[in-house]
């Protein structure tokens, strides 16, 4: 009899033992695949600001792409005041490239409206702030991409 209590107690104990195992591990699973979710945008960010650094090059009237930039605003809180300064910089000057492609972009279909020719206005101003905040941003998203990868890399 006193085999048989013994015997329900030990099985209820590495039941529990199991269950608060298995969810450390599943709890430990989500954590790492909320960093890569999170090591993706930051990828695919890296990658926007060069297209969007190729872009301003040429004075495109074409808005830069700002996707993976909005999804990447959360990261903040993992990022340093030197990669949070060049990513705010880089963010403000693409958003307002995108402004000034905006404007003239409606500038030109007014003119055109009015049945006179808009001209060739380029937003060369704001192109080249994109140009002087892009590489910096870059770099320091890179190196917020490795300490994240680094620290996946330990667990």
């Amino acid at each position: 009899m006193w085999a048989a209590i013994a015997g329900a107690a030990l099985g209820g104990i590495l039941a529990f033992v199991a269950a608060e195992w298995s969810f450390r591990r599943a709890r430990g699973i989500a954590e790492d695949e909320a960093v890569r979710k999170e090591l993706h945008v930051l990828d695919g960010l890296i990658n926007e600001i060069a297209v969007a650094m190729r872009m301003a090059g040429e004075e495109s009237p074409t808005a830069l792409p700002v996707a993976y930039l909005h999804d990447a605003m959360p990261l903040r809180r993992y990022m340093d005041k030197a990669q949070e300064g060049a990513f705010g910089d880089y963010a403000q000057a693409a958003l307002r490239y995108n402004g000034r492609v905006l404007r003239i972009v409606s500038y030109g279909m007014g003119k055109r409206a009015a049945g006179l020719s808009p001209g060739s206005e380029t937003p060369d101003k704001h192109a080249k702030l994109v140009m002087d905040t892009g590489p910096v941003a870059r770099d320091r998203l890179v190196e917020l991409r490795d300490k994240r990868v680094e620290g996946l890399r330990k667990k």
